[in-house]
């Protein structure tokens, strides 16, 4: 009886370390560092690019796989530009009344590495939201979560 109790814990424990190891992921070589180079703005959106740099440089600190470093002691490099800035209505309430509106984003992504381009990516990020809501609550929303997607580009790729 006692052996099987054994067995089960050390089970367990094997299984659990499993799921997390999974969860977490690895960098791969090279990518250990980063610097984000201030994004161009090239929307009529005052501040937009503070805010996404705001927003990638808190995703990397909370998953905490690749550190924020200057530029001179980064193994990679990323760069961005805001191509598109929309709020376009969604959709209409039956009496034609707006029911929700959309608030679309769109960043060009360069990845260096010292001058060699490891991968360009277009990210298009949207969110609806009611119009009783705050459009910049919204385009906080959608800010958190493009810069939860450039840490998974980053690291796992597109």
């Amino acid at each position: 009886m006692h052996d099987k109790v054994i067995k089960s814990i050390t089970l367990f424990t094997i299984l659990v370390s499993a799921c997390v190891y999974s969860f977490t992921g690895f960098v791969p070589p090279g990518r250990e560092t980063i610097y984000i180079y201030p994004f161009e703005n090239e929307t009529p959106r005052y501040g937009l690019e503070n805010l996404i740099m705001e927003k990638i440089q808190a995703a990397f600190i909370s998953d905490g796989r690749v550190k924020l470093v200057s530029a001179d002691k980064a193994k990679i490099k990323l760069k961005g530009v805001i191509s598109s800035y929309e709020r376009t209505v969604f959709s209409y309430t039956g009496t034609d009344e707006v029911e929700q509106y959309r608030l679309t984003v769109k960043v060009e992504l360069t990845l260096l590495q010292d001058t060699v381009t490891l991968w360009q990516h277009t990210l298009t990020k949207w969110v609806n939201y009611p119009p009783d809501e705050d459009e910049d609550v919204a385009l906080e929303q959608l800010c958190t979560e493009l810069g939860n997607d450039v840490v998974h580009g980053v690291i796992e790729g597109w």
